[in-house]
Parts: structure tokens; C-alpha cells; sequence
């Protein structure tokens, strides 16, 4: 199973960027204030969710990783972190699937996804002109 090019049919991510820096530019004028507190919430979410399905993978509890799954799609698309959101599209979209096929590589490759992503919206967050108290939790960089 390739995740990053040429796929055998299950995803191409190659094509999808990381961050979508326009959608967290949106949300801090939106936010003003409550942005930092808002942005280490949802960072500190999508990164326990993204744990819990990689363990729920391990025990085989597709319901919860189809749920966790959709959770974190929406949530890094509000964040605008496109390809954890493909990633979590497509994971949850195998999870429904009758009978599920095995979805053991999707777990790291989930959790991967949403370190790099979060590494990125820290980085481009702390670029931003303005002061911004951000969040220092390594655990929310480095999962």
C-alpha cells in the first residue's frame, strides 16, 4: 500500500497540501482573542483522537475509529489541515465499509499525519505578525 504517490486505489496523497495557511488566517480574524486558546484545544483534540484510532485499530473497534475518524476530518479541516483531513475521509470511509478491511497501516499514518500537520500550523501561527500565546506542549507537536 503506497499512502504518498502512486496508489493501489485507497489514497493519493501527494496531491493535497499540508496546511491551507488562508483557512488559519480566517480563524484568527474570527477568533481575535480566543484564537491561541481555541487553536491549542483543537490541537491537543485532533491529537488525542488520532491515538485513540490508532489504538481502537489495534483492538479492531471499528465503530470507534469511524467516529474518531470523522472527528478529526472536520476538525482539521476547520484548522485547515487538508491532508489529515483526506487521510481521515478515507479512513473513515474504509471503517463503514462491511465487512472492514484491514485497517493496521492507517493507524501510524494518521497519527503521522496530524504531528505534521500540527507542526506546521505552529510554525506558520508563530509567523504571523501579532502576539499570539501559543501552545508549548511538545505533546501537541510531537504526538
Amino acid at each position: 500500500m503506497d499512502f504518498w504517490g502512486e496508489s493501489v486505489g485507497v489514497i493519493a496523497l501527494d496531491s493535497f497540501v499540508i496546511l491551507d495557511r488562508n483557512v488559519l488566517v480566517g480563524l484568527r480574524g474570527d477568533l481575535e482573542e480566543e484564537f491561541a486558546n481555541v487553536l491549542e484545544v483543537s490541537l491537543q483534540a485532533m491529537t488525542e483522537r488520532a491515538l485513540a484510532a490508532r489504538d481502537a485499530i489495534a483492538r479492531q473497534q471499528v465503530a470507534f475509529v469511524r467516529t474518531a475518524a470523522h472527528q478529526i476530518k472536520s476538525n482539521s479541516r476547520q484548522l485547515g489541515a487538508m491532508r489529515v483531513g483526506r487521510v481521515a475521509e478515507q479512513l473513515e470511509k474504509l471503517a463503514a465499509t462491511v465487512p472492514p478491511p484491514d485497517l493496521r497501516e492507517w493507524g501510524g499514518v494518521l497519527v503521522d499525519e496530524v504531528a505534521l500537520a500540527n507542526r506546521e500550523i505552529l510554525d506558520f501561527v508563530a509567523s504571523l505578525p501579532g502576539e499570539f500565546a501559543m501552545p508549548e506542549a511538545e505533546s501537541v507537536r510531537d504526538p
